[in-house]
């Protein structure tokens, strides 16, 4: 429905004999674009404490085989992930396990060690969703997608990516979280949870994936509410700004609105464009200041970061379609000519 619901995971929910069963709890937003609302559906999404997966289950989504829907991934306590393709033909997802343990490029069973916490997002920029996956030990590893868009491959590039640790000096363990995400100026920047509770903010990853990214803050937000945090960013309220959710190990959810702009890198003199309608249906018309340049270009992202879409910008008013795409958050980002400009589009 364009809305973005919420999955929330667990370590376990307790039980009598003490079996601790990891669960996800499906939060289905019934709210509207500008006004959230969350109605709890059920405490075990597709049943999964019965897949054998065990404790700490942690859930990634994305579309990994080109079919449209988002297919999901589970990492488990003990380092591993699991692979369930989404088989609806509908738009709500029905999920069938297609791969426990699942194997990199060169077919070893991917495992981190232990607490995998994975996230799909185009890191490198070639259209395809690559892997992030955080561990116990507090760092965060990067399987590059090395295969097709309907076939994913995952070659390990960095096990410490950036060079991060969430670890504390005085702590051996730090269970990183990871979230990369688009800023405002369509550049990549991370958030990282970690076992100490709070949120680790790394900038520089533009153009340095091998190198040592940024520390611009390690305690985002001065947010903390808990060990074992984790966090996620959705704009929830089509302002144009990313909100953000955090979880923690004793089960608590966070929900902070974010009344300011996450990660500009500086002042510009006006917005060289407007959007109508926002949220869109068939398309977008982008109306600009004056006439665009030679060269410039329209270019449409995901909220992993993937391009979807791209078109040239000629004249002052340039219709984008949207009706082949799927229904949520996007970032449109206006490159070439003297400036740039970024807005966040929503398909509904």
């Amino acid at each position: 429905d364009g809305l973005m619901d919420l999955i929330i995971a667990d370590h376990g929910y307790y039980q009598a004999g003490g079996n601790y069963p990891s669960k996800f709890l499906l939060l289905e937003n019934t709210g509207t674009v500008n006004s959230p609302a969350f109605t709890v559906v059920t405490d075990d999404y597709h049943d999964l404490s019965t897949s054998g997966i065990g404790q700490s289950m942690y859930p990634a989504f994305g579309d990994i085989d080109g079919d449209g829907d988002q297919d999901m991934y589970i990492g488990d306590q003990q380092g591993r992930l699991h692979h369930f393709e989404n088989i609806s033909t509908t738009p709500v997802a029905e999920f069938q396990l297609a791969q426990p343990n699942v194997t990199d490029a060169n077919s070893v069973v991917i495992d981190v060690g232990q607490f995998a916490t994975p996230q799909f997002f185009d890191v490198d920029g070639d259209g395809l969703l690559d892997l992030l996956v955080g561990e116990r030990n507090g760092n965060v590893n990067y399987y590059r997608n090395q295969g097709t868009q309907a076939l994913p491959s995952w070659n390990l590039e960095e096990d410490t990516l950036g060079g991060l640790t969430v670890t504390e000096y005085w702590n051996i363990t730090g269970h990183a979280v990871p979230f990369m995400f688009l800023n405002q100026d369509g550049e990549r920047e991370m958030l990282v949870g970690s076992e100490s509770g709070a949120i680790h903010h790394w900038t520089g990853i533009e153009g340095n994936l091998t190198g040592p990214f940024t520390l611009a803050d390690s305690t985002f937000g001065d947010i903390d509410e808990g060990m074992r945090s984790a966090v996620a960013l959705h704009d929830f309220h089509g302002t144009g700004d990313l909100d953000l959710v955090t979880g923690n190990y004793r089960g608590g959810i966070g929900f902070w609105r974010n009344d300011f702009s996450v990660g500009i890198a500086g002042e510009v003199d006006s917005d060289p464009l407007r959007l109508f309608p926002n949220p869109a249906d068939e398309g977008v018309d982008v109306v600009l200041d004056r006439p665009a340049e030679h060269g410039s270009r329209l270019q449409l992202f995901s909220s992993q970061g993937r391009l979807v879409l791209e078109v040239p910008a000629r004249g002052q008013r340039i219709r984008v379609g949207t009706s082949q795409l799927a229904n949520g958050i996007y970032l449109l980002r206006m490159t070439g000519g003297p400036w740039e400009a970024v807005h966040l589009v929503v398909q509904h």
